[in-house]
């Protein structure tokens, strides 16, 4: 994928089996898509950075199991879902570590966040209460 959010720049995507070997060039029945879309661009991107959010963070967490965000991935807004009877603090985290919001929670089993203003990619919600931190990956669409 390749500048999938800079849509002045004719975003694109290469995908197919072709695997940059000798054989592949040469011998193999392999294929290459090229794909000049923005829409699609941004649809692989996402899609990519959701599989790379899949790996675990690191989490110490005594929030109940069923903390959730939906929809994930979110376009406007979302909605944090578990936070259960207590108290505390959350930021959203873009790729490259930046806060971009910050906000609190008082008592509450749901919370809504604004994600309007965002870029569309990758970002991890980071809650802390006095049960302790936990991060969920969210997806910007």
């Amino acid at each position: 994928v390749v500048d999938a959010y800079e849509v002045n720049s004719d975003p694109l995507v290469l995908t197919g089996s072709h695997n940059w070997s000798n054989a592949a060039e040469n011998i193999n029945d392999e294929n290459t898509l090229i794909i000049h879309d923005a829409d699609i661009a941004a649809l692989f991107k996402a899609e990519f950075e959701k599989r790379w959010g899949a790996f675990p963070v690191a989490t110490h967490t005594g929030f109940t199991p069923a903390l959730s965000v939906y929809p994930n991935p979110a376009g406007q807004h979302a909605t944090l879902k578990g936070l259960g009877a207590t108290t505390g603090h959350w930021q959203l985290v873009n790729a490259f570590g930046q806060v971009i919001q910050t906000g609190s929670w008082d008592n509450t089993l749901e919370l809504t966040l604004d994600l309007a203003p965002l870029v569309p990619g990758y970002y991890v919600i980071t809650l802390r209460s006095e049960h302790g931190i936990a991060g969920i990956p969210i997806q910007k669409i």
